[in-house]
């Protein structure tokens, strides 16, 4: 537990930490008058990669992932379609300002994101705060994805503040679908077991992914220091990465001391 600590919070430093963006690093180059969807700098992908690897590390899948240019431009396509409508949909019209299949391709296959267009994003993903089901974070920690896609648009909003959106591409066509029976048995969870960040304990739902996993009669028991603690299931969603069920965690919980889950009826 204490090497794990350790491991986490010497990792989070290195990797999170220093993958964070300013509006300088992401040096967006395009026009949304224009709709010209310019171009990113290395610094952006770079920490936007890592950021990525940080969180699979830390829940246990492989950090053996890239971006490739093809979905990174269908995200950059994306991205400037939903800046200049100012809206988010993973099914673009084509009347809409900016239209092109790329972008489409890109809203279609990626999580969308409206006012944060750095590495944050993928933070926001992950924690996926108000969204039933936690599709973000499931295409993000998919085991099986092997390549991934992100653009961002950048302005600045009515307040001077860093404005933008963003997309990442997370359904591709290449995989790694050789451990498919090592997910059968192994979960992912979020949290995970052991020693885990309170900062991304709060406020977001927990999570449980099974491969092949029947979650439609799952009750969830929370226990912390020998008492049931409060807990919602929402709604399960397939079809956002292997099957999953989550919930929200509705009772007062302390940081310091242990926490139990239990599943029953997970078949």
């Amino acid at each position: 537990m204490e090497l794990r600590k350790q491991y986490l919070l010497k990792d989070y430093v290195i990797s999170h930490h220093t993958s964070s963006l300013t509006a300088d690093d992401v040096n967006w180059s395009g026009d949304l008058s224009h709709c010209n969807a310019g171009t990113l700098s290395q610094k952006y992908y770079d920490n936007m990669l890592e950021r990525i690897k940080f969180f699979r590390r830390m829940i246990g899948v492989s950090d053996d992932v890239t971006f490739k240019q093809e979905y990174n431009q269908q995200a950059q396509d994306a991205a400037l379609i939903m800046n200049a409508n100012s809206l988010l949909s993973h099914h673009p019209k084509k009347s809409y300002s900016c239209y092109s299949e790329s972008g489409y391709k890109g809203a279609s296959h990626g999580n969308l994101y409206a006012g944060r267009w750095s590495s944050d994003c993928i933070d926001g993903y992950i924690k996926d705060s108000g969204v039933e089901g936690v599709g973000h974070r499931r295409w993000i920690f998919n085991p099986f994805n092997t390549h991934f896609g992100t653009g961002s648009t950048l302005g600045k909003s009515s307040n001077g503040y860093a404005h933008g959106y963003n997309c990442l591409v997370v359904i591709t066509d290449e995989g790694d679908f050789d451990s498919g029976d090592f997910y059968n048995t192994y979960p992912i969870t979020w949290p995970m077991n052991g020693y885990f960040p309170d900062e991304f304990l709060y406020h977001c739902p927990w999570s449980f992914t099974l491969v092949g996993a029947d979650f439609s009669k799952v009750k969830i028991i929370l226990k912390q220091g020998g008492v049931n603690k409060k807990v919602k299931k929402e709604s399960l969603h397939g079809g956002y990465g292997p099957n999953t069920i989550s919930w929200n965690v509705k009772s007062e919980l302390n940081s310091t001391m242990p926490i139990t889950v239990v599943l029953l009826g997970c078949i």
